[in-house]
């Protein structure tokens, strides 16, 4: 579990350094934008796509489990392949989408979300608590499916007190 969490935090860096920003063509035209602030975001945009395939791939990991199914070198390379593609992917996205919506690099327009290098730990840490609650296929698929059930209320509960506050903005 420590190497895995040490992984978390060691392999969205390595895609970070990937990621050529000083010839890219986009980032020269906007020579106003700070280099160092475009090299912090492209880490935290490879922490952000590698943890959003890691929890992607962990239900179906987890169902395989359960239904006793056996692996692949294939589903294996599928998985990691998938983690690194969309940490590759957001490295290069974050950047830009935050210098298109902002017209600047500040960490205080995305620093909240470097709370994403800490998620790899924290999930080690609960998986190192909670294992064998999650690796029991009873007590495993219930949790899962209330963790899914609080999802989805919670998506709801924000969605109807979004058409509120619409509504309510509408009102003269």
């Amino acid at each position: 579990m420590q190497m895995c969490m040490a992984g978390t935090l060691a392999v969205p860096l390595l895609i970070g350094l990937l990621v050529n920003t000083k010839d890219n063509e986009y980032w020269k035209q906007n020579s106003s934008a700070n280099s160092k602030l475009i090299r912090v975001y492209t880490y935290q945009g490879a922490a952000i796509g590698f943890n959003v395939a890691y929890f992607f791939v962990l239900p179906f990991v987890l169902v395989r489990y359960y239904l006793q199914l056996g692996s692949s070198i294939w589903l294996e390379i599928a998985a990691v392949t998938l983690g690194l593609i969309l940490g590759n992917m957001a490295a290069r996205v974050v950047p830009h989408n935050l210098w298109r919506a902002y017209k600047r690099l500040t960490l205080a327009d995305g620093g909240i979300f470097f709370v994403v290098a800490l998620l790899g730990p924290m999930w080690g840490l609960f998986f190192l608590e909670y294992y064998s609650i999650l690796l029991a296929p009873a007590s495993g698929i219930i949790a899962i499916l209330l963790a899914l059930t609080a999802v989805v209320f919670i998506s709801k509960w924000q969605a109807r007190k979004i058409k509120l506050q619409d509504w309510q903005d509408l009102e003269p």
